[in-house]
């Protein structure tokens, strides 16, 4: 499982990588082509590949945390992974929508490089966004952050 939590994990972070560039690309498109391709990859990308992949990322730690004896709520980077995590999956389902939107101006060829211009910025600020988070989401399980949420009573090795 740790294996497969590592993988997706990894994946999710090359694949909102990808995104971001292609939203970069989409911004400064000197073409209509380029402009429309963009954004039309950019919405495979986040329905195909993303969001599937970040799902599998969500679940295999769930699953992860409770096969191990960290469990789910005994340690604070434990519990900030998890709620980040879900804010992410979550934002990341809202941030598809306007990318959907966006696509599909883009594939009836109504799309120009004028228009949509505040959307098309803010799926950049979205997707960089979603990066800062997914590096302290790495940083957490790498570093494991000392620190439980509920104090163990260590003179009865029974209670454990």
């Amino acid at each position: 499982m740790l294996i497969a939590h590592v993988t997706a994990s990894v994946a999710w972070l090359g694949s909102v990588l990808s995104y971001l560039a292609l939203a970069i690309v989409g911004l400064q498109a000197t073409t209509d082509f380029e402009l429309r391709a963009a954004y039309i990859d950019m919405n495979r990308i986040g329905w195909l590949v993303i969001v599937p992949i970040s799902i599998a990322s969500v679940l295999t730690g769930v699953i992860q945390s409770g096969m191990t004896a960290c469990g789910y709520f005994r340690h604070y980077w434990i519990v900030l992974k998890l709620f980040l995590s879900a804010a992410c999956l979550m934002g990341l389902i809202v941030h598809m929508l306007p990318t959907r939107a966006v696509a599909l101006r883009a594939l009836h060829g109504t799309l120009t490089s004028l228009d949509a211009l505040p959307i098309r910025r803010q799926l950049i600020f979205d997707a960089s966004l979603a990066l800062v988070v997914l590096f302290v989401l790495i940083a957490l399980s790498m570093l494991k952050p000392q620190g439980r949420l509920a104090a163990r009573d260590r003179s009865n090795p029974r209670r454990e």
